[in-house]
């Protein structure tokens, strides 16, 4: 099984950077109330693309050989939830401490013990919605990895397999009874999981035969049709309203395909040096790109103010403050805290 794909990792950067793109116009609009800040919905579909990689990650993961529940949940533990924890605790802080800053945030105990546990916590309409919104992504996340590594414990092989399965399988059928949204379990269900699935069963086709038999110019031609349409359903389709099958069938279609295309072009794209370089950087920071935009646009937004930037100056401002707080927590917060807690989680891993 190949260990690292430069493709994916590729592909990962491009979707924090979406979500990030996203965000901007939505950050901006309260803020410029006498100027037109154009929507940027389809970046949104960032998300859809992190779900497809995180079933495909996780087909990789669970397939080692020696993979095993106990290894497999602290490599996911270390991976997702320190720099979570770190984000979610610094943004109680300075709602608490500095409410002008955040000022649509209000917190309490219950909600920060919430987020931090990754028990749903909702909004007037019923949406996930912890303390650190961009938060919500995650108790998807962390229900499959659950999933995933119970499967392994009952001696799977195939964990992520099974797991994905299931909650495609439980997703149709709570659905198709019109499973009430506010339940904490049923939320968890929503169509969107089906995502991790698409990952999976893309892995499981980037490890086959079929793939490694492929002429190379029917595979490259593939490769980019997949891209093309990907591209053209994220950017083309109307934006879904909510999680359910509209983006399912929108923007998680998109999500797999572009990750199809990435896929089918790995030797392509792993033979550009210059590619790797620019792409690589964007990769090994999008956890923390994805969680600390929201600090960043704040800081960026403090600092310049005054100076009344116009629109493409603030554009500009927030996405380059984005990508640099972004970069210096994944070097010097992000990999101390994943460093430790690895150490901490070692001999959970001693006992398998």
């Amino acid at each position: 099984m190949r260990s690292f794909w430069t493709s994916v990792h590729a592909l990962r950067g491009l979707a924090a950077l979406l979500v990030v793109l996203h965000h901007i116009p939505l950050h901006l609009q309260p803020r410029l109330t006498d100027t037109y800040v154009p929507a940027f919905n389809g970046g949104a579909a960032g998300v859809d693309i992190f779900f497809a990689i995180s079933g495909f990650v996780m087909f990789y993961t669970t397939g080692r050989p020696g993979a095993n529940w106990r290894r497999f949940l602290v490599s996911r533990i270390t991976r997702v939830v320190p720099l979570y924890w770190a984000m979610t605790l610094a943004l109680a802080a300075l709602v608490f401490l500095v409410p002008a800053i955040f000022p649509t945030f209000t917190t309490d105990l219950t909600t920060v013990l919430k987020s931090l546990f990754f028990i749903p916590v909702y909004d007037l309409k019923g949406d996930l919605r912890p303390l650190l919104h961009v938060g919500w992504t995650l108790y998807f996340e962390m229900f499959f990895y659950a999933l995933t590594a119970l499967a392994m414990l009952a001696h799977s092989k195939h964990g992520a397999v099974l797991s994905a399965v299931f909650l495609a399988l439980a997703s149709i059928l709570a659905n198709a009874l019109g499973a009430p949204t506010g339940n904490s379990v049923l939320i968890l269900l929503s169509p969107i999981v089906i995502e991790f699935l698409f990952g999976v069963a893309i892995g499981a086709f980037s490890n086959s035969q079929v793939l490694r038999d492929m002429p190379p110019l029917a595979r490259r031609l593939l490769g980019v049709a997949a891209l093309a349409i990907g591209v053209s359903l994220l950017f083309g389709a109307n934006a879904p309203a909510d999680i359910r099958w509209h983006r399912l069938s929108t923007w998680g279609v998109a999500g797999a395909l572009l990750l199809l295309g990435a896929v089918m072009l790995e030797d392509e794209l792993a033979r550009a040096p210059l590619l790797a370089r620019i792409t690589r950087p964007l990769g090994d920071s999008s956890y923390a790109l994805y969680l600390t935009h929201g600090f960043a646009f704040s800081i960026v937004y403090r600092l310049f103010a005054s100076s009344s930037p116009s629109l493409l100056q603030w554009a500009f401002l927030l996405l380059a403050g984005a990508l640099i707080v972004g970069q210096l927590t994944h070097l010097l917060i992000e990999k101390r805290l994943n460093h430790v807690t690895q150490k901490l989680l070692g001999g959970f891993i001693k006992g398998s």
